[in-house]
């Protein structure tokens, strides 16, 4: 069982005066249709955190989100630095 707070994603044309249905969001709308109790099936990857290099500690990271949201970064940051732990 996994609880989500997700927000529908959509984007309005001035020019149209209406929603852009060419920038629906995908999976926050598929999200915001279901109704409690529907199965969702998830997957994700297993055994890391997140795959980045580790052979050097001193690496930079350049994190760019295009349309997946910043959380899994801000996540990755946080863990990075408050808890003690590699990449």
């Amino acid at each position: 069982t996994s609880s989500l707070c997700v927000r529908r994603a959509t984007y309005w044309d001035p020019e149209m005066q209406a929603d852009d249905p060419a920038k629906k969001g995908i999976c926050s709308n598929f999200l915001c249709d279901t109704k409690a109790g529907d199965d969702v099936k998830m997957t994700g990857p297993v055994g890391k955190v997140m795959l980045l290099p580790e052979e050097d500690p001193n690496t930079d990271y350049i994190m760019v989100a295009t349309g997946t949201g910043i959380a899994p970064y801000r996540g990755f940051v946080r863990r990075l630095f408050a808890e003690d732990t590699q990449a």
